[in-house]
């Protein structure tokens, strides 16, 4: 089974990878992305350490008609998926609301079909993460 989250992103408010970084670093985590990697340049997997252990996830740019009618917007729209690691299930809910705030986007979590906007993705991941620490 698989888990996946969509963030939208205004195209100008895309960030290089390195600033991505920059912005998971300061909501305080010690997650860093593989920075040969970008968003839209790459799809699959993307690696990345995540406190000192190796992780991934994948990574694609998709299409806003993968999202419901009342969510669909202009910008980019980044597919993040996972497995059954929770560890990496972590790393993409990091970096898909780090994502979220820095971009003032919209985060989609089709699972439990809930959307949050902006800055509030990162209450949200630090709820999610805690709960997804008891898998590691």
């Amino acid at each position: 089974m698989s888990v996946d989250l969509y963030v939208v992103v205004a195209h100008d408010r895309v960030p290089a990878t390195k600033a991505w970084n920059a912005a998971i670093r300061d909501a305080g985590y010690a997650l860093a992305l593989d920075e040969a990697c970008t968003l839209g340049a790459n799809g699959g997997f993307w690696p990345c350490a995540f406190e000192g252990n190796a992780s991934g996830f994948e990574c694609y740019a998709s299409d806003v008609a993968e999202l419901p009618d009342r969510l669909r917007r202009e910008g980019a729209v980044f597919a993040f998926r996972t497995h059954s690691d929770m560890r990496e299930a972590a790393c993409s809910v990091i970096s898909a609301a780090v994502l979220c705030a820095t971009s003032d986007g919209l985060l989609w979590d089709p699972q439990a079909d809930e959307a949050t906007l902006g800055r509030g993705a990162l209450e949200w991941a630090r709820e999610v993460v805690a709960e997804m620490r008891a898998g590691f």
